[in-house]
């Protein structure tokens, strides 16, 4: 008989998948119970419903992006290399992880204004290292949650149709394209 901290990782684990494929909408409890080899009842033992097991994946999912991508920052020494580090780390996250990545990109819409208290996200990454850029004078002065906007918004485009076959260059050209790019957008 399985140990029911193994039962609780084979439901979280097919949940992240299930949810990363067909959404949180298109999941139901039975098709987590299903994957995961367990009694349907069994996830209301660990989990109030399906929306706190999908808040709670998702939490831990942004919060294993943030600190990877944190761990990549601290690899530079100035912002421009922070920021080239970190967009490495962003691609490589999402090859790495990327039943996580997918289901941030899928779920950051719906289930972030749920999270429950703030938590240190992908983002705020980008936002110091921008913030330090200014500081020291090699960033223009903007707003930078709206620069990290951009190109967070870069980084997931690209990586995109990169998979998908929509670009034809290589995942390490496209990187360098949006390290490039980012540092035009945000350089004085």
């Amino acid at each position: 008989m399985a140990r029911p901290i193994a039962k609780k990782y084979a439901i979280i684990s097919s949940a992240l998948k299930l949810f990363a494929q067909k959404g949180v909408k298109g999941t139901t409890t039975r098709d987590i119970a299903s994957s995961s080899h367990s009694a349907e009842g069994l996830i209301y033992r660990y989990f109030k419903s399906k929306e706190e097991l999908a808040l709670k994946i998702f939490a831990q999912c942004l919060i294993e992006f943030a600190d990877f991508l944190k761990a990549e920052a601290g690899k530079g020494e100035s912002p421009e290399e922070k920021l080239g580090k970190t967009i490495e780390a962003f691609f490589r996250f999402a090859k790495e992880k990327p039943l996580a990545y997918e289901y941030v990109i899928l779920g950051h819409e719906r289930e972030f204004k749920k999270l429950p208290e703030p938590i240190f996200l992908p983002k705020d990454v980008f936002v110091d290292i921008i913030q330090e850029g200014i500081r020291k004078g090699v960033f223009k002065k903007r707003d930078e949650n709206l620069a990290a906007a951009m190109v967070i918004g870069m980084a997931m485009r690209v990586h995109f149709f990169i998979k998908n076959r929509i670009s034809k260059v290589s995942e390490e050209e496209g990187v360098q394209e949006v390290i490039r790019s980012a540092w035009k957008i945000l350089k004085r």
